[in-house]
Formats: structure tokens, sequence, C-alpha cells
């Protein structure tokens, strides 16, 4: 995708046009139905000219997709503004980040899963440059997932560098719970996106929070135990 200045009005506008368009088709068509072209017609542009902003459809899908994320984003505001434990945080944005994911399995592929030929984390950011009037947080504070590969031994979730900071882990723990985490998440909302589950929303919450908390509860244990050992 094409980089824009924060200050560069006409960029900035063009591609709200695009992004608005697709939405449109997205709640007419439904996801799946999402082409280029349409997204030209209804727009007033040449295919073309998309091109010049977006490398592909899928990304026009990402930014729109993420449109439909408010809701999330506003319990997410309410979590952090009454922040408490680092852990019990943790487990609270995965938990909330689940039930919207598994209500709409579709919108979150989309950007979680979805291969856009970008990372992730730096199409986020540029939607929270583009529209920052729809945010209170930084996109970190929002993804309880948000790092650009669970295999860059330097990068771990915001959550988490919380929970490092407050001795529930050690870093080299915190890298191997973001990792089994985001894998879990990634299964499981993949086998929900192709019709290889039949769960209901409840229960792939629940079995995906269950692992989730298993494997903190695993590396809190051998913190503590650690811990005991060195207080003498």
């Amino acid at each position: 995708m094409i980089d824009f200045d924060k200050d560069d009005v006409k960029v900035k506008r063009i591609i709200k046009v695009f992004v608005n368009s697709t939405i449109k088709l997205m709640e007419k068509d439904g996801i799946e139905n999402i082409t280029v072209r349409k997204v030209a017609e209804i727009s007033g542009y040449n295919p073309a000219t998309i091109y010049n902003y977006f490398d592909n459809s899928r990304q026009l899908i990402f930014f729109a997709s993420i449109n439909f994320m408010k809701d999330y984003f506003k319990e997410i505001e309410k979590i952090i503004d009454n922040s408490k434990d680092p852990l019990d945080n943790y487990i609270e944005l995965w938990e909330t980040f689940c039930k919207y994911s598994f209500k709409n399995p579709k919108i979150y592929y989309s950007i979680f899963g979805e291969n856009i030929e970008e990372k992730p984390t730096i199409l986020i950011n540029k939607y929270f440059k583009l529209f920052p009037e729809d945010f209170k947080y930084t996109s970190s504070m929002y993804l309880p997932l948000l790092t650009d590969n669970v295999n860059d031994q330097s990068n771990i979730t915001q959550p988490l560098k919380e929970c490092v900071e407050n001795g529930n882990f050690t870093l080299e723990e915190s890298k191997k719970i973001d990792e089994v985490n985001m894998l879990y998440y990634h299964g499981m909302l993949s086998l929900i996106v192709n019709n290889r589950l039949s769960y209901t929303v409840e229960v792939a919450i629940n079995k995906t929070m269950d692992h989730i908390e298993q494997v903190i509860n695993n590396f809190e244990g051998k913190t503590k135990a650690y811990l005991k050992e060195r207080d003498f």
C-alpha cells in the first residue's frame, strides 16, 4: 500500500473514498464478493487508480474491515480506562478479542489471517493515522496479538510487556506465551472461517480461553516457584 504523510489531505481523502466504498459493498454484497472493479465503479474512479494506493483488493478489505471493529474498540477502551492488574487485563483483552472475533469471523480473518502482502502492523498503523478520530489509544493497546511475526524473538505484545514489567513472567516466558496463544487463536479462527468446526460462539470463546489461561497458569506457576527459591 502507498505510504502517505499525515498532512497529505488529498491522498487521505482519496483513500477514504475507496475505503468507504468498500464498506458499502461489504454491507450490501458480503466480504467475499469484493473486487477492485466493483469498488472503482461505486467510487467513480478507474480501477487502475485504486492500484496507485492499494496493492490488491485484500488490502482494501483489510482497511474496510477495521471499520467493523468499532464496537470492539469501545469495549477495549473501557477495560483500559479501568485498568487493574496487568495479568487480569491481558486475560480480559483476550476474552473480549475472542468474543468479537468469533461473532464476526470473516471480518477478523480478513485482518489477521488473510494474505495481504504486507505486515498487519504496518497497515493497522496506517489506518490509525488515516482515521485518528476513531481511536483513543494506540493500536498496540487494542490488540492482544498485534505482532508482525511470532518468530521474532524481540517482539512481544503490549499487554504482555506490562505483565513482564509487573513481574508476572520473565521476558522469555512472555515470548512463549505470546507465540502459543497467537497460534491457538489463529487455528481456531481459521477452522471457524473454513467451516471445519461447528462450535457456537460461546463454545469457541470458552475453548480458546481455557487454553490461553492454561498456558498462563503453567508459566505463572513456574515464575512464582522461581521467585520463591530466590527469596532466602
